[in-house]
């Protein structure tokens, strides 16, 4: 009778590999290659000690697209690593929007500093883009000659 798994095979458990949940973590170690980003919404007690970006989401005013949309950008800013800025880029907006029920609220320690960060960069980069457009929409003109006035004494 063949039995499912490594003892199929005839070799010990230990050679098995892990399964692929095991491979799963939410607290990745620095020398850890990263293949992908996974967005959940779970209970935030249970979130508590095995994730490392984290925001409560409590019944409140702002939808769920803008939330959802804030939250990934305000990840991007806690990330370091270019590889997992990048990852965190890839995740579709739908996501973690499908996932949230209703609109809500988001609480975390340090929220008020990033949303300033996040609002300096924006009021930056909005700023620029006029000052591009200003001087885009500007018609070039040509150096007018100096005129030449008579004065009578």
């Amino acid at each position: 009778v063949l039995k499912a798994g490594c003892d199929a095979d005839g070799g010990s458990v230990d050679a098995c590999p892990p399964p692929q949940l095991d491979l799963l973590t939410g607290h990745p170690q620095p020398e850890d290659e990263v293949l992908c980003a996974i967005p959940m919404v779970a209970p935030y007690c249970s979130l508590g000690g095995p994730y490392h970006l984290r925001i409560k989401l409590t019944p409140g005013n702002q939808r769920k697209g803008q939330a959802a949309r804030h939250c990934l950008k305000i990840f991007e800013e806690q990330i370091e690593r270019r590889s997992w800025k990048l990852l965190v880029q890839a995740i579709p907006e739908q996501e973690p929007t499908q996932l949230m029920c209703g609109s809500c609220k988001m609480s975390m320690p340090g929220l008020q500093k990033l949303q300033q960060q996040l609002r300096k960069e924006k009021l930056k980069e909005s700023s620029k883009d006029r000052e591009k457009l200003s001087n885009q929409s500007k018609p070039k003109q040509k150096p007018q000659k100096a005129k030449k006035v008579a004065r009578i004494v």
